[in-house]
């Protein structure tokens, strides 16, 4: 890490295999393929209003829309802080509590300026003091998770008229 003072750091573990994914872009191509194969049908600008399960409750039978139903056997529940109230239309729990945390960007670092891509250095977590730091573009990132937890409540949120979900 080219940042690194080596003076004040004297040991790490680097783990090769880590990755970071940009959920939006991996979203968007799975989506783009399953289109491709004609296994998805997207129905933009549509709420999902409830889960229709069969009569004995082991599985899915339809998806109620604000754009009409959809009869399916499956449902991927891919809707961020939204999934676990999407989920709990069908009976099901997705075990997920949104919280924010604090960041801030400390850019643009001129030692990152002809980087290539979002994330090309290893994200360092300091677990002495919950902070990391990850160069993201031009610049680094530095975040904290030493605080009292912020929950948010998806209901409360201006962005809870974008739920979407899909049905196949």
């Amino acid at each position: 890490m080219p940042y690194l003072d080596p003076t004040v750091i004297r040991e790490g573990l680097f783990f090769p295999t880590v990755g970071v994914v940009d959920s939006l872009r991996a979203g968007t191509i799975m989506r783009e393929r399953a289109q491709e194969m004609g296994a998805l049908e997207v129905r933009a600008n549509t709420e999902i209003l409830g889960i229709d399960l069969t009569d004995d409750g082991t599985a899915v039978r339809s998806v109620r829309t604000t754009s009409g139903d959809i009869e399916t056997a499956a449902v991927a529940v891919c809707c961020g802080v939204w999934s676990p109230k999407i989920a709990k239309m069908a009976g099901a729990t997705i075990p997920l509590i949104p919280t924010v945390h604090q960041m801030i960007s400390v850019g643009p670092i001129p030692l990152f300026a002809d980087t290539v891509g979002e994330i090309a250095y290893p994200i360092i977590r300091d677990m002495d003091t919950n902070m990391y730091e990850r160069q993201h573009g031009g610049d680094i990132e530095v975040g904290s998770y030493a605080h009292r937890p912020i929950i948010v409540n998806p209901e409360e949120n201006t962005l809870d008229r974008g739920v979407r979900a899909v049905a196949d």
